[in-house]
């Protein structure tokens, strides 16, 4: 991931005090500049500081030269040119890791740009730094200074242990932040998306087909907007402005059974519309709105996204599913040395792609295979005749595999396992216990 942080600050040789009005008028404007990029915008720990995610609108916007360019501009546009508001300067870092990005950014020079994405780099780059910018007291920076500890670098190379049984373990998490590449937990900021566009036409538009075309690029710069913060809408509102003095405008509203951001499915429809509708004049302004807007993952019913030009492992199929569900509804399973069935494998939550694969390189030979399908809880069988009996009589084959568990442990097992086929050719596994019980424990796919 690739993490952009970015300060407004005053100038150095400005006297005055902001109010705390004119703080929080800072913030709401830096935070609108990063909303205007990507929908990963996250608060700092630092005032008037702002963390965004870009890794998935690089490409969208181009390069991540673009998007620092954008922030530079908006900044000087919405801060520095504003009225009461031209005695500030700005500092911009980019990195792998947004803690790192943050102490970068602190120790930059004003009005810079830093950009540190090599991990290598970025570790070297943080190991300049002093360590008081990880320290949360000054006591803690007096002690590390006492013991000739200056910067980060010699901090790291210290023993974690005897880190934290003498400064407990707030120093350890600090260092362990900038070190980690694991996902983190970061407060995000979300706020309502006002999905619309606009253009104006100095010569105004006399011909349908060119309409239509503009109409369609707008359609997918919107379709656009909404993909990138995983938005679908229900509704498109399209208002034309003509030279018209009798029908200075005229509205398109194209209403889904289903929400879409498909620019195709909007535009055959908006064309159906503008061909049944009565000859315009001379257009001078086109304007689109979207007001009925939606999260993908609650509206869209299907489990996957098609991706063109996606690889097909694990990780994506991961992020895929964790695009539509919540994250602590994705759990895996790994597999552990056991005799009995219901306990060879433990229930884990989902971490991150790093946990998810190492789990499924561990060494075959440290697990076993067992049935694809297992119930949670064996189902007591009916008997007839003495033999079990499952949605008709079953036909069992001859071979046995025995379970038997060690005599101290919690729950002892001992248990016939055998695979038979029901009369809907269904291959289950069943198994008998000493007290001549049949249980149905899984099903073969």
């Amino acid at each position: 991931m690739i993490w952009i942080a970015y300060l407004i600050l005053e100038k150095e040789n400005t006297l005055v005090t902001p109010e705390r009005s004119h703080q929080e008028n800072i913030y709401r404007t830096i935070f609108t500049i990063a909303s205007e990029i990507t929908p990963k915008v996250y608060k700092s720990n630092f005032k008037n500081m702002i963390l965004i995610e870009v890794s998935e609108v690089i490409r969208l916007k181009k390069g991540l030269s673009n998007i620092i360019k954008k922030i530079k501009q908006e900044i000087k546009k919405k801060i520095i040119k504003s009225e009461n508001l031209n005695s500030y300067d700005f500092k911009i870092a980019t990195s792998l890791n947004p803690y790192v990005s943050e102490l970068i950014c602190l120790n930059s020079k004003r009005n810079t740009s830093t950009k540190v994405l090599e991990e290598n780099k970025m570790l070297k780059k943080i190991q300049s730094l002093p360590v008081k910018m990880i320290c949360e007291s000054n006591e803690t920076v007096a002690s590390l200074e006492r013991l000739g500890v200056k910067n980060i670098g010699q901090l790291i190379r210290l023993p974690k242990k005897g880190l934290r049984h003498r400064f407990e373990g707030v120093l350890i998490e600090k260092i362990n932040q900038i070190t980690s590449s694991d996902e983190v937990g970061l407060k995000k900021i979300i706020t309502p998306v006002n999905v619309n566009k606009k253009k104006e036409f100095l010569d105004p538009i006399l011909d349908k087909k060119i309409l239509l075309y503009e109409i369609e690029k707008l359609l997918k710069k919107l379709c656009l907007k909404l993909n990138e913060y995983y938005l679908e809408t229900n509704q498109i509102n399209i208002t034309i402005f003509s030279d018209s003095r009798k029908n200075p405008s005229f509205n398109i509203i194209i209403n889904l059974s289903g929400a879409t951001n498909d620019p195709n499915k909007l535009y055959l429809l908006t064309k159906e519309k503008i061909d049944r509708s009565e000859p315009f004049e001379s257009v001078r302004e086109i304007r689109l709105h979207s007001p009925k807007v939606s999260k993908v993952y609650e509206e869209n019913k299907e489990l996957f996204f098609i991706k063109k030009n996606s690889l097909n492992n694990i990780s994506n199929f991961i992020d895929i599913i964790v695009t539509r569900v919540q994250r602590t509804s994705v759990v895996f399973f790994k597999n552990r040395s056991n005799y009995v069935p219901e306990q060879k494998f433990i229930r884990l939550p989902f971490t991150g792609n790093n946990n998810l694969t190492n789990n499924l390189q561990t060494d075959e030979r440290e697990t076993e295979p067992g049935v694809i399908w297992l119930y949670e809880n064996p189902i007591l069988l009916e008997k007839k005749y003495g033999k079990p009996y499952y949605r008709g009589s079953l036909v069992i084959h001859e071979s046995l595999e025995r379970i038997e568990t060690n005599w101290w442990t919690d729950k002892p097992v001992k248990r016939d396992y055998y695979i038979a086929d029901t009369v809907n050719h269904e291959r289950i596994w069943i198994y008998l216990t000493p007290e001549r019980d049949w249980y149905l424990h899984g099903k073969f796919w």
